[in-house]
């Protein structure tokens, strides 16, 4: 049996609190740095404030000129939008910004309940003219678009939105101790061009 030095067992014995006040300091850093969500990268912060990632939310605009017109993410790029409100740093919000930028959008479209049911059940229910869509969609006086999917067929000419820029903002909710409520503000912000 071999007996270990003093020494040896002295410094295995630092190494825990050691790697815990480096993973603390770390934190630290990239939480007021960064931006990183206290909630996140180690620390301790789920217990000590409400800025976790769903505390934290995303507006997307597109821009021209004076108009702007809000979108929804899409869903294809909502693991990329929850990297942004967990981390958001300048060039992941460009990023997310380019992305948004590249794609086509369009007036969104439904279908009636009815034609959507019939659709479904595959009964070769004779579709109205221009299809099963009913109209655009309008919430409150806003265009709603959405972008096109990857391999979607582009829009006739004319029907695509035109914009020159894309906005998007970081909000986060924070505790405000003086009325007790969560109050909304603007984390951070970046906006590109449209490419060419």
């Amino acid at each position: 049996m071999t007996e270990s030095s003093p020494w040896r067992e002295r410094l295995l014995a630092l190494c825990a609190p050691a790697l815990l006040v480096l993973v603390a300091a770390v934190h630290l850093f990239l939480v007021e740095a960064k931006g990183l969500s206290p909630w996140k990268g180690g620390g301790f912060g789920m217990f000590s404030t409400v800025d976790s990632p769903s505390a934290r939310f995303l507006r997307v605009y597109l821009v021209e000129g004076a108009s702007e017109v809000q979108v929804r993410l899409p869903d294809r790029m909502k693991d990329l939008g929850y990297d942004v409100r967990v981390l958001p740093t300048h060039a992941a919000l460009e990023g997310l910004a380019s992305r948004v930028a590249s794609g086509t959008w369009v007036p969104e479209r439904l279908a009636s309940a009815v034609t959507r049911y019939q659709t479904l059940l595959g009964e070769g229910v004779e579709q109205p003219p221009g299809g099963p869509e009913v109209g655009r969609v309008d919430f409150m006086g806003v265009r709603l678009l959405r972008m096109l999917e990857p391999g979607e067929a582009p829009p006739p000419l004319g029907r695509a939105h035109v914009f020159h820029r894309v906005r998007v903002e970081l909000w986060a909710f924070r505790f405000e101790p003086s009325s007790s409520r969560l109050v909304a503000t603007r984390m951070a912000e970046a906006s590109v061009s449209v490419p060419p």
